[in-house]
């Protein structure tokens, strides 16, 4: 038990140092800071990189495209069905915090309506990033269902 009481004060630390993070990321939104970065950053990232990039640039775009989650999220499901311990458990959780960030996307673009340095006709709002808040969503969840499994080895073995 000792193990899991570390792994839940760690994973507690790293909540609240994001916590924290985004907090302040909120006051220098709120406090309108983010104009000169957004000049500096789109200066230099027109300095570095030139059109001969595009096609690398749209291959890591593609990472973060439905074609990628949508095999991800199948691949998923597919594992906890086999695998999992509490499948219908984990089925849930899988599919709300599937909707859930995609929730929490369309809020955050609600409430901030930031527009960033490349303005879309069609999604003018860039903040938060879909492509980075979904892919945060689906592999880390992905990812936690991993490590559950691992902790719950752990804790079912020291029964044993």
């Amino acid at each position: 038990m000792g193990k899991v009481k570390f792994v839940v004060l760690g994973a507690f630390t790293v909540f609240a140092v994001c916590l924290s993070l985004v907090i302040g990321v909120i006051q220098e939104f709120l406090e309108n800071e983010f104009t000169l970065f957004d000049e500096i950053v789109n200066f230099i990232i027109h300095e570095m990189f030139d059109p001969n990039w595009s096609a690398w640039m749209n291959c890591f775009a593609l990472l973060g495209s439905y074609y990628v989650f949508f095999p991800l999220i199948g691949l998923t499901t597919i594992l906890i069905i086999w695998k999992g311990k509490e499948r219908l458990l984990e089925l849930m959780c899988f599919a709300f915090v599937i909707v859930g960030g995609e929730a929490l996307d369309e809020g955050l673009r609600a409430l901030f309506h930031r527009v960033g340095p490349s303005v879309d006709q069609q999604f003018p709002y860039t903040f938060p990033s879909e492509q980075t808040l979904i892919s945060l969503t689906v592999c880390g969840f992905a990812t936690y269902l991993e490590s559950l499994e691992n902790v719950w080895g752990i804790v079912l073995h020291y029964e044993q």
